[in-house]
């Protein structure tokens, strides 16, 4: 009996740990829909500088929801442009990065960026 109790008790324990250590990876959406902060990590466990800009990026749109500069509107077409350009950049990486695709995907990060920019400072398109 003792080892049925401690079988079944082993068996809730790891019920309850698994989906905790599941790895969601790159774009895991949370209970809100919202892709996560943390965009990707390389194989060897560092980041490039793709999900670097990328989180910042990321970060720059929050804080401008946060401060009330983005409406929800704005942010959620932002968010969304930042994972087209994810996806794009994972396709790239699938195949490995050349110099043309680099180039392009920092030329996307840097309109992405000056959109942000632009949006938090647009006083949410409000003429009065």
């Amino acid at each position: 009996m003792k080892t049925f109790l401690a079988a079944a008790a082993a068996m809730g324990a790891l019920i309850v740990a698994a989906p905790a250590s599941a790895d969601h990876g790159r774009g895991y959406r949370g209970y809100d829909g919202r892709i996560s902060y943390d965009y990707c990590r390389n194989a060897a466990g560092g980041r490039d500088w793709i999900c670097v800009r990328q989180n910042q990026i990321y970060s720059d749109i929050t804080r401008g929801m946060r401060t009330g500069q983005l409406s929800e509107r704005e942010a959620s077409r932002l968010r969304a442009e930042l994972g087209h350009i994810a996806a794009r950049a994972d396709d790239y990486r699938y195949r490995g990065l050349n110099g043309w695709e680099r180039a392009d995907l920092n030329r996307r990060l840097d309109r992405l960026s000056d959109l942000v920019r632009w949006e938090r400072t647009d006083h949410n398109n409000y003429r009065g």
